[in-house]
């Protein structure tokens, strides 16, 4: 069983993310898939769920914040440099998208997860981790998309060269 520090963890559930998604056209349909994804499921949560104890605060405000401290538990600068694209989705959720349009927001979620389940299936040639992986298929993917990009500017390339050895090693202890 997972404890919640091992999910916390880059250089566990960071490698455990890497391990299904080295191929770059399959790493970019999630760059650009898994935003849109948060912002549907925002907008889902900020119109179908009530207030919490009629105070106004929405979940929609508590879901975010939640995202964003916990990236910063992964990794300070990287959720830090994260914080100004999440506020915007969060502002395109809840401000722009208006309530009638929910039937384009479901529809656009449904494709998303279609994208994604195909990206896998004929890009990565592997089917998308389940199980254990939940969590991080709906929390930890759309940090670690933001983390593997700011990788390919250089970002911190000690621990790039870390996770891809960790990968490695898990790579050949699973032939």
């Amino acid at each position: 069983m997972q404890s919640i520090a091992d999910y916390f963890d880059l250089r566990k559930e960071f490698v455990s993310f890497k391990m299904y998604h080295r191929n770059m056209p399959n790493e970019i349909v999630h760059l650009i898939v898994e935003p849109v994804h948060y912002i549907c499921l925002l907008f889902l949560v900020n119109n179908f769920l009530p207030p919490v104890d009629g105070t106004g605060v929405n979940l929609s405000v508590i879901m975010n914040m939640v995202y964003m401290i916990s990236y910063l538990f992964m990794e300070i600068p990287a959720g830090i440099l994260y914080m100004p694209f999440m506020g915007l989705w969060y502002y395109v959720a809840v401000y722009i998208l208006q309530e009638d349009e929910w039937l384009l927001v479901v529809t656009t979620l449904v494709t998303c997860w279609i994208s994604l389940l195909l990206s896998h299936a004929y890009l990565e040639h592997k089917t998308p981790p389940y199980g254990p992986f939940f969590l991080q298929g709906f929390h930890g993917v759309l940090f670690f998309i933001w983390l593997d990009l700011l990788f390919h500017f250089g970002y911190k390339p000690h621990l790039r060269g870390e996770i891809d050895a960790l990968v490695a090693s898990k790579d050949k202890k699973a032939q």
